[in-house]
């Protein structure tokens, strides 16, 4: 802990109280009931301090001493042992918190430099490694009465790259690097700055332990999202497209065309038809018809009429194609087909156009589009009214291995004959180093700005980009990239925008990351999509592998902590004396954040609620000597397992029904993980709005089945765990 740096000289001066943060309970906190805490009682610790610092104490220049008492004893190396008194491991969080006896004295200069080092701790938590000791020293070398540094911060430790040894029972830290923090280097007088390199720590137990877990923060201002609405059944989901103006998602499947409300996804129309094409689809938002190629030479039109309940059905005939884009400034459908034999063998795609004639159509056929024999992938109509494409690539060689001739993207003008295609620089995609990229695909249109977004397709792909393009009159396409291609990760797919404010959402193998002004912010865990769409501050994201729609909606975003709690020191005259301290912290978000205020006491690595601390203002009546709070968030955890041999899979429903005063409430069972033997694993479960609402001042019995699979075993339990909201 820093300690301030103005010092009082009396033989006990202050205490510190220190990282009292407000946690900001808009997800229900984890119970504590679940997690072990197991505490530590045999061990020691071998630390040297300084070895440059023990040569001057003894050189000829001081012409000091050494003393070690109350246990502490000196290694073969001059390093000091001192023996473990007491500490605990917290298996929830991987926390290791030590206390170590013993003392030593370091004496020179006639007595001039005088300093003591007794009550050594050892933290290892997620807020940091750090080993901290009670200090007393003579300012040096103008002399006067002793300063008193209690739990002080000494030695700043660096865990990078450093694991546990565990094994027959006793857990080893080695040679962990550390350096001066900056509240020990008042207690040596100046000597060292902060940030001086110090001996490397070591210590064991008997015990178990573990590796600090990190924690993960949401970033201020990021939005929050539940599972609202889900509806399955839905086939082989190809497209979405929402229809603000009726309240209506339109879903195009294997199975047809289905219209569903906006807010509660309930069914609302349904025309069914097995032999839509699943890339020839456009959708036109002023009439709500959506257009789909059947691939026999003419392309269907399905216009929802909302008073009804119903959509009407008509033809425009058209060659089968590879796209559709339908133009709603100019009333005209346009379908780009792929010259044969296939998308990957190189040809001049096929243009036609259909413009509104009445309730008719006419259809013209335009030349073929000159590419440079490169196929067109996808397209996508800019709110600029800009057609831009992206180019898929041509087989060079089977293999292996697969060899592939890549391209990028271009913009398409209508000159009232013809297309004219205009590649747009710097999209050519990089063939990966491992992976083999198909390029961009999956063309998205932001609903204002102009921006066009494309996905990255290949196989094996561990870091698909997600290309960002926006209108440039630098160069002849009227387009440019914008900065250098987002990295996401594996099973990227077509991406959503939103309609109120641009957010940004990129589906994932088995997560959507949502994105604002290039940044990720959050992440929706959504399980494996095929297709999402952005609504008014909604996602609808449908999965191939349920046949499902779900509804995320967004309920508000992470606080922003406009002020944060600082440390505290308290002036005790005697070392039995009692004081008090106020702390304070404030913060903004939607909803308005609530606030709960933990501790975690010397010595344990466990935290625990302050009782009744719900307020922005934490006053302390009764400091002692020793004390220091810390704040963490988390989520509820349900059940925790233990793989006894091998490697196990703990699986978990993907829901869990709750039933509180009569109401249903579901929870969503997060990603099981694989454990080793002998580890611990959480089943953990973040519960919706309404639930936590619900859960305030009441508990709830949740009964529920998991499975362990170990190998080719699969074993069943049946868990009963109470929930409660503090």
């Amino acid at each position: 802990m820093q300690l301030p740096a103005r010092r009082p000289r009396s033989p006990i001066a202050s205490m510190l109280l220190c990282g009292l943060v407000l946690l900001l309970a808009l997800m229900l906190p984890a119970p504590r009931a679940l997690a072990t805490v197991t505490p530590i009682s045999t061990g020691g610790l071998d630390w040297g301090v300084k070895q440059s610092f023990r040569a001057y104490i003894t050189g000829p220049i001081a012409h000091g001493s050494i003393a070690l008492g109350d246990g502490a004893t000196q290694n073969p190396d001059g390093t000091f042992h001192f023996p473990l008194s007491s500490g605990s491991y917290d298996d929830a969080t991987g926390a290791t918190v030590v206390v170590f006896g013993g003392s030593v004295h370091f004496s020179g200069h006639d007595g001039q430099l005088d300093m003591t080092l007794s009550d050594l701790r050892v933290e290892l938590t997620s807020d940091g490694a750090r080993l901290l000791a009670d200090l007393s020293s003579l300012p040096f070398p103008v002399g006067g009465a002793a300063s008193v540094y209690p739990d002080t911060e000494l030695e700043r430790l660096d865990l990078t790259g450093v694991d546990p040894t565990i094994g027959g029972g006793t857990t080893s830290w080695a040679a962990i690097p550390g350096t001066l923090a900056p509240g020990g280097a008042a207690a040596f007088a100046g000597f060292y700055g902060g940030g001086t390199a110090f001996d490397p720590v070591t210590f064991s137990y008997t015990g178990t332990g573990g590796k600090p877990l990190a924690e993960s923060w949401s970033k201020p201002g990021a939005p929050f999202f539940d599972d609202d609405d889900e509806v399955a059944g839905l086939g082989g989901i190809y497209r979405l497209f929402v229809d603000p103006s009726n309240d209506a998602i339109h879903v195009v499947s294997s199975d047809g065309v289905g219209a569903y409300d906006l807010d509660t996804l309930v069914p609302l129309a349904s025309e069914a038809n097995a032999s839509l094409d699943q890339f020839a689809i456009a959708f036109d938002p002023e009439t709500a018809t959506v257009f789909a190629d059947d691939g026999s030479g003419r392309v269907l039109r399905f216009r929802y009429d909302a008073g009804t309940g119903s959509y009407v059905t008509g033809t425009v005939d058209m060659a089968p194609a590879r796209t559709l884009d339908y133009d709603p400034a100019t009333d005209k459908l346009w379908a780009i087909g792929t010259a044969a034999p296939s998308p990957f063998f190189s040809g001049n795609p096929t243009v036609e156009v259909a413009t509104r004639d009445g309730a008719d159509w006419d259809v013209e056929t335009y030349p073929t589009l000159d590419t440079g024999g490169r196929n067109i992938r996808s397209v996508a109509r800019s709110s600029t009214g800009k057609l831009v494409a992206t180019y898929g690539p041509i087989l060079v060689s089977s293999g292996p291995p697969l060899q592939l001739d890549l391209h990028g993207s271009a913009t398409l003008a209508d000159i009232g004959s013809a297309l004219v295609a205009t590649d747009i620089p710097d999209t050519t995609p990089t063939a990966p180093a491992a992976g083999t990229t198909q390029g961009y695909e999956n063309a998205s249109a932001a609903f204002t700005g102009g921006k066009v977004y494309a996905s990255e397709f290949g196989i094996g792909l561990a870091s698909p980009r997600l290309l960002t393009l926006v209108p440039s009159g630098a160069n002849p396409s009227g387009y440019a990239v914008e900065g250098g291609p987002l990295a996401t990760g594996p099973g990227l797919g077509a991406v959503a925008l939103d309609r109120d404010d641009g957010t940004l959402y990129a589906p994932l193998a088995d997560t959507v990351a949502v994105y604002r002004e290039g940044a990720a912010v959050a992440s929706i865990p959504s399980g494996p999509i095929v297709r999402a769409v952005g609504g008014a501050r909604s996602l609808y994201a449908a999965s191939n592998a349920t046949g499902s729609l779900t509804r995320w909606s967004q309920h508000g975003t992470a606080p922003t902590v406009v002020q944060q709690p600082l440390d505290r020191a308290v002036e005790l005259p005697t070392a039995d004396a009692r004081g008090e301290a106020t702390f304070s912290a404030s913060a903004s978000g939607t909803p308005t954040p609530t606030v709960r205020w933990q501790q975690r006491a010397p010595g344990t690595a466990a935290r625990a609620d302050v009782v009744g601390a719900t307020a922005p203002t934490l006053h302390v009546e009764d400091v002692s000597r020793r004390q220091a709070t810390v704040g963490r968030a988390g989520r509820a955890t349900l059940a925790t397992l233990r793989c006894r041999t091998g490697s196990c899979r703990v699986g978990a429903p993907r829901r869990v029904r709750l039933v509180l005063g009569g109401e249903v409430f579901w929870a969503k069972v997060l990603k099981p993980a694989t454990l080793r033997a002998g580890r611990r694993g959480a089943v953990r479960a973040q519960l919706g709005t309404a639930a936590r609402r619900a859960l305030v001042g009441r508990s709830v019995t949740v009964a529920f089945d998991v499975s362990i699979r170990s190998g080719r075993q699969l074993v069943k339990r049946h868990l009963r765990v109470t929930l409660s909201r503090r």
